[in-house]
């Protein structure tokens, strides 16, 4: 369907009477085509709802079920971290860690108990929010970004309800990484952090292939 613009009549027009007054079926197709000029390609774009700010409300918990949470949004981004500190913590190779706003983070059930930690990398202080009756660690939060907290992926219900495309999702420390690990094609990643303590960002390294990290070699 085409919109055209229509002028606004003159006053030659107003003043000629009833030779350019409408019928009913064509003041319906004008104002028909009024609405449509007067709808701005802006507004019409901002109607449409983007995915990661639509409502999506997912549940997680402890081992126990003593501690509950609900996400309310998609993920703003998704750090695949590869770090000493995301090992121990997981007891795994990496952390998946869907990034979210501290506000869409609401518990259900509980109160988790929380434990310090300075990290090496920042300097920051990373507030591990964990069960303390059965350990198990749900969420972080931190000191450098105050209005955000990272979620340890595999505490939801379902871990898989959200996606990690390349266009927001990255893989960090992978100096750290165990040798084995595959790294995704297109995916950026970063050697340590992907932005300095100044809030500097750092060049990703992408790989056209899934890449296998390999053994490090050593200084000297």
């Amino acid at each position: 369907m085409s919109v055209r613009c229509l002028r606004p009549p003159t006053d030659r027009m107003k003043s000629a009477g009833p030779k350019f007054r409408p019928s009913r079926e064509a003041r319906d197709r004008i104002s028909f085509r009024l609405v449509g000029v007067c709808v701005r390609p802006k507004a019409v774009q901002s109607s449409i709802p983007d995915r990661r700010a639509t409502m999506a409300i997912h549940g997680g918990g402890c081992l126990c079920g003593a501690v509950r949470y609900e996400t309310l949004t998609d993920p703003a981004r998704v750090t695949i971290c590869h770090c000493k500190f995301c090992q121990r913590a997981t007891g795994s190779a990496y952390m998946v860690e869907p990034i979210f706003p501290l506000e869409a983070l609401r518990v259900t059930k509980g109160a988790p108990a929380v434990y310090d930690i300075r990290s090496e990398g920042s300097g920051k202080i990373v507030h591990v929010h964990f069960c303390q009756n059965c350990g198990t660690k749900l969420y972080l939060s931190f000191e450098r970004f105050a209005d955000s907290c990272g979620v340890y992926a595999g505490t939801f219900d379902d871990p898989n309800w959200f996606e990690m495309p390349p266009d927001y999702s990255k893989h960090i420390f992978i100096a750290e990484a165990r040798s084995d690990t595959i790294l995704p094609a297109a995916m950026p990643v970063f050697e340590q952090h992907a932005m300095r303590n100044d809030g500097t960002p750092l060049e990703p390294v992408v790989f056209e292939h899934p890449h296998v990290v390999g053994r490090q070699k050593s200084a000297g």
